[in-house]
């Protein structure tokens, strides 16, 4: 489980914290303040593939937006991926996921390591 707040003072509007989570492009939605959570399950498959499921949500809240018992300021997330071990000693993972949020916003991602 992963939980991360970012909060912004005296900051214009362009400045104001994102939504943090896969799925979103980031910038997209702006907030005064952001406060998220979001949980991961892995499982293995085999010796170097692992499966990967996880959800989330963030919320926008301060400035002119309502807080969080608006559902206009909380943003889902929930995806899935597969990772493959590149390295086992070094611990180097290649990961492919696919994460979607509300409004059709997704995202299909590929990187080096884990997220966390």
């Amino acid at each position: 489980m992963r939980q991360s707040n970012q909060w912004t003072a005296d900051a214009p509007p362009g400045a104001y914290a994102p939504v943090l989570l896969r799925g979103y492009t980031t910038g997209e939605y702006l907030g005064k303040y952001m406060s998220s959570l979001e949980v991961e399950e892995r499982h293995r498959l085999a010796s170097r593939w692992t499966a990967t499921v996880f959800a989330g949500v963030a919320c926008l809240y301060g400035a002119s937006r309502n807080g969080c018992a608006d559902s206009a300021n909380r943003f889902p997330s929930a995806g899935l991926g597969v990772q493959y071990i590149l390295k086992p000693a070094q611990g180097i993972v290649a990961n492919m996921e696919f994460a979607f949020g509300k409004e059709g916003n997704k995202a299909l991602l590929f990187k080096m390591g884990y997220g966390w």
